[in-house]
């Protein structure tokens, strides 16, 4: 095979790109980090998010639960929703960019679990309902409704 033959060119750029891929394997960061460190980097992340004006993005990150993968440097975020999740997506390469600079670990990644859980309503719309939030918060309402022979 000639050496400036198409088949020779394409043969060395196989054989470049394997020994580059070679070589990037061998250069990856995989320093070990606890939960605790990811924690503190984390928190730090969204502190700088914070300060930068992404108020959301930061919210989303604490609102996210994070459950650890340490053998295999995967972080799974389970969020509420499939917005929160998306919008995590989008923000994962800043984040990840971060998290393995400061970790020293570029084997780190995220993935993403939405919570099966029914959304707890905050707000009570009803007569009812209030009444109902009052008397979990204070169950001796309820005597006194009793007592007096009082309506909603």
């Amino acid at each position: 095979m000639s050496g400036l033959s198409l088949a020779a060119i394409k043969a060395k750029r196989a054989q470049t790109a394997l020994e580059k891929s070679k070589q990037e394997e061998k250069e990856r960061r995989t320093k070990h980090f606890n939960s605790e460190d990811f924690e503190r980097h984390l928190d730090r992340y969204i502190k700088e998010l914070e300060a930068s004006g992404q108020k959301i993005l930061s919210s989303n990150f604490q609102l996210a639960k994070r459950s650890y993968d340490l053998e295999s440097c995967t972080v799974q975020l389970e969020v509420p929703n499939d917005t929160i999740q998306r919008e995590l997506q989008m923000a994962a390469n800043d984040a990840l960019s971060y998290l393995r600079n400061h970790l020293e670990n570029d084997l780190i990644t995220f993935s993403y679990v939405i919570s099966k859980e029914a959304p707890v309503s905050e707000y009570a719309y009803t007569p009812e309902e209030k009444y109902q939030k009052l008397v979990s918060k204070y169950p001796d309402i309820e005597t006194l409704k009793k007592h007096f022979h009082l309506d909603l």
